[in-house]
């Protein structure tokens, strides 16, 4: 009975986050769409050669706390995990604050030799700490296994970012470039803010009882080896663009043709390959926490069935990518810029909807046990 129970409620949650997921993704879509409108070529070449930057320290100053308090609170059901990782969220989130000001004038001007997104860059370092406080509460609701909140509140946050970047992007555009692409910068933190409001007003009705058997090493524990595993994706994604205009600044290429030839990629090709990898997240989500309570038999059954489903998913999207590059370019950017890349190289993106679902599922497992897993679907189906 409790076995039929724990499925029921599998299939429940991982349905949440999948149709959540797709709103949340067409939600990220819409956004990128209303960006691309509003700041134009450069505009938008200027915003995406910004996120990597933003988007490590993100993770740095997260730690992966959202993984860690899943499973923490999967296992023990204690409330009392909360202040604790809010406070490592609060210093770890600070001191990566601070290394990105002190770095963000050197990569602006003279490794990504981009000096417009310097205010941008600076911009960013609230947005760290409230990711940060985000990590930790919707790892909270993950772990209780109530995703409906965690899938709500992503939700509340893009939909305050698309409206107040749309606004103000809007108002401002004649001010510059620099201050369009700063006041999208600034509306990822305000979608945040909106994030935490609603979190912290669910607690009230979630909060379960509060113990002392969680200490912060078993917190660190859980988090640090999560976050070295992302850490190298992570430095690459970062890296990507100062090599990328290294590289070009060798072959004698200016900077307006850098950005330009590193949007084409960033801001149209990915995006629309890696636009149905919700999915993937969205079983991992839902899984983690009974991963973190089950034994290996468990263990095996979830993991075997969830990449199998994420190939299902990924195989025939690539096909049709693969076929019909140029139309859904024209069909969501109002341009076919970047469709030659997506027709070249979609199909390897197969492994990235299967990683996708790794990186959040495996990090503490040993690895022949996760390589089992993930060649078992696949020679299932060969």
């Amino acid at each position: 009975m409790m076995k039929q129970i724990s499925k029921n409620g599998l299939v429940k949650n991982t349905l949440i986050l999948i149709i959540g997921n797709m709103f949340i993704k067409i939600l990220a879509l819409l956004n990128r769409i209303i960006l691309t409108r509003l700041l134009g070529n450069e505009g938008i070449s200027l915003y995406m050669i910004t996120l990597p930057s933003v988007m490590l320290f993100i993770s740095l100053g997260s730690l992966s706390l959202n993984i860690a308090v899943t499973k923490i609170v999967a296992q023990k059901r204690n409330a009392g995990i909360i202040n604790k990782a809010l406070k490592i969220a609060l210093i770890s989130s600070a001191i990566v604050s601070i290394i990105m000001l002190i770095i963000a004038k050197p990569l602006a001007y003279d490794w990504l030799k981009q000096p417009k997104i310097f205010y941008p860059i600076i911009l960013a370092a609230p947005l760290i700490l409230l990711s940060a406080i985000n990590s930790v509460l919707r790892g909270y609701y993950n772990g209780i296994k109530k995703v409906n909140i965690t899938t709500t509140s992503i939700l509340i946050e893009q939909i305050f970012r698309i409206a107040l970047a749309a606004v103000m992007i809007y108002i401002f555009i004649d001010k510059g470039i620099v201050i369009a692409v700063s006041i999208s910068i600034v509306a990822m933190s305000f979608g945040e803010i909106a994030s935490i409001v609603y979190t912290s007003l669910m607690l009230r009705k979630y909060k379960q009882e509060k113990k002392n058997d969680c200490t912060y090493k078993e917190i660190l524990d859980a988090a640090l080896p999560i976050t070295a595993t992302r850490l190298f994706g992570n430095v690459t994604y970062f890296l990507e663009p100062i090599i990328f205009t290294l590289s070009l600044t060798i072959l004698n290429y200016d900077s307006n043709n850098i950005l330009y030839l590193y949007s084409e990629t960033t801001a149209y090709s990915i995006p629309l390959i890696t636009m149905f990898s919700f999915i993937s997240y969205a079983l991992a989500s839902a899984i983690i926490p009974y991963v973190a309570s089950a034994d290996k038999k468990q263990i095996a059954n979830y993991i075997s069935k969830s990449i199998f489903y994420s190939l299902l998913t990924a195989i025939p999207i690539t096909i049709i990518l693969i076929i019909y590059a140029k139309q859904f370019m024209y069909l969501i950017y109002n341009t076919t810029i970047g469709s030659e890349n997506v027709t070249k190289y979609c199909i390897f993106f197969i492994f990235y909807y299967i990683m996708r679902f790794n990186t959040s599922i495996f990090s503490n497992y040993d690895i022949i046990f996760i390589f089992y897993y993930i060649q078992a679907p696949l020679v299932s189906i060969m």
